[in-house]
């Protein structure tokens, strides 16, 4: 790894810690070249004002997305999932749910 790419993941994980801070759910991180895509669901009121809409069609079926900026990251999120979903899933452990994920509940 060089410095750039050491530099974009400590901005990212600052960037996470203050999303789960706010109540979000952080869903996936994807480095890019200048600056990370951080996917989460449960977006806090703040980060609302600022988005963007997006319109994604995907396989034929369209739904609607957001896009913010925080701390040089992009934040994503798609129309709000169920809440209780997240509820059960929240005190889960990676390998916990990754079982429950693999047992086919929805994720």
């Amino acid at each position: 790894m060089n410095i750039r790419t050491n530099s974009i993941g400590v901005i990212a994980q600052r960037v996470i810690a203050t999303l789960r801070k706010s109540g979000c759910q952080v869903l996936a991180v994807k480095a890019a070249q200048v600056r990370p895509m951080i996917e989460i669901a449960y977006p806090s009121p703040e980060l609302k004002e600022g988005a963007i809409e997006l319109k994604e069609q995907v396989n034929g079926l369209r739904r609607r997305a957001y896009a913010a900026r925080l701390g040089g990251c992009i934040v994503h999120w798609h129309e709000d999932p169920v809440r209780e979903e997240f509820e059960l899933t929240a005190g889960m452990s990676a390998s916990e749910y990754i079982a429950y994920r693999a047992a086919g509940f929805p994720g």
